[in-house]
């Protein structure tokens, strides 16, 4: 899955973090910087591999 900035995720092993919004990529395309606000805004670094993308 190929990610940029303002993607709206998930993380398929947090599902209750809610929709998050991808604000940086890493230089090495492995992992992003991720705002998660369902609940309550927190930034957290999250590996691409954990994240899936939210369609609308």
């Amino acid at each position: 899955m190929n990610f940029k900035v303002g993607d709206k995720v998930t993380h398929k092993k947090h599902k209750h973090w809610g929709t998050g919004e991808i604000k940086r990529l890493s230089k090495s395309g492995l992992s992003a910087f991720v705002v998660w606000a369902e609940q309550f805004p927190f930034l957290n670094n999250c590996q691409l591999e954990n994240l899936e993308s939210v369609e609308g």
